[in-house]
């Protein structure tokens, strides 16, 4: 009786230590994505009119949060009938962000050449939500149309 729980005792330590330093134990990081579509005064997307690769490359992290960010990616993505500004960033897995910020310059969409801030407030109510629950630019609180449980967007009126 007495080796069977000496047996279990070195079983149960193996199966707790065993595997501390596989590659099975990596964390994957938090992501957090958003979508932006960009509305001229009579509502039309402004985005269908420029090219929006040149956008995504006036896109960035703010110096603010690139300690908090891994990746970071910008892309145009077409959902229906409608072309959006889809930013994806992913960060340390030890720690979920309440707020990033970005910097956008464009002149094509802004008519100036200023870098507008865009703040992101993200709160974690559960942990499939990866969207942000407000964006704010500049000083002016986007609007945010949901589409679907899954698909939300902001609306940036110009």
């Amino acid at each position: 009786m007495k080796t069977i729980h000496v047996l279990a005792l070195l079983l149960t330590t193996m199966l707790f230590t065993g595997c501390s330093n596989s590659s099975l134990d990596v964390v994957p990081p938090y992501l957090y994505t958003f979508h932006l579509k960009f509305v001229d005064a009579e509502n039309n997307n402004v985005l269908e009119d420029l090219d929006a690769n040149f956008l995504a490359a006036s896109f960035s992290v703010a110096p603010s949060s690139k300690e908090e960010v891994e990746a970071f990616g910008v892309k145009s993505v077409k959902i229906g009938d409608e072309l959006y500004l889809e930013v994806g960033v992913a960060s340390n897995p030890s720690k979920r962000l309440e707020s990033i910020d970005f910097n956008l310059i464009s002149e094509e969409i802004f008519n100036d050449d200023e870098n507008h801030q865009v703040k992101t407030v993200w709160k974690w109510e559960n942990r499939v939500d990866n969207t942000p629950f407000e964006i704010i630019l500049g000083d002016r609180n986007l609007n945010s149309k949901v589409v679907t449980s899954s698909f939300k967007y902001f609306i940036v009126e110009l």
